[in-house]
């Protein structure tokens, strides 16, 4: 599929802080601007996170994604896409090919072999989009989480 849509890719800035809070409640993550803007000066600091966002040709931030490294003691180091999303009236117009494409420059440039990420059982259309893109479910782990 090719894109159907003008964009550029670019890393985030402070201007987008109100978009990527909006963006990030359709991920299913409420944010306020303060707390995505102190994660964003944290992240910036460090060269081991990337996050960029999918600018329209009208100028209008229509997607982000967030890669980090992981880093194991047990196996190699991989890029993680801690997020990605694109806005729901932008679907399917070839934006999140194109920013899961970056993942793949991020990770060569990083030296990392591996892409990882995780996605929620209900998000159906994900699955579907990562196979398309030659990702696979190797079912060898489940996920667990506990809030302190």
């Amino acid at each position: 599929m090719e894109n159907k849509i003008d964009v550029r890719i670019r890393p985030a800035e402070k201007d987008d802080l109100v978009r990527l809070a909006d963006l990030s409640l359709q991920l299913g993550y409420e944010n306020s601007v303060n707390n995505l803007e102190r994660r964003l000066e944290a992240l910036n600091s460090s060269g081991d996170h990337v996050l960029l966002v999918a600018e329209s040709s009208s100028g209008s931030v229509i997607g982000l994604a967030y890669f980090k490294k992981h880093k194991s003691l047990f196996v190699e180091e991989s890029l993680e896409v801690g997020g990605i999303v694109v806005d729901k009236d932008c679907r399917g117009l070839g934006v999140g090919k194109l920013l899961m494409s970056k993942a793949e420059d991020v990770a060569k440039n990083w030296n990392v072999r591996t892409i990882r990420l995780t996605s929620n059982i209900k998000r159906a259309d994900a699955h579907s989009f990562y196979r398309s893109l030659g990702y696979e479910h190797p079912k060898t782990s489940h996920f667990f989480i506990k809030a302190l």
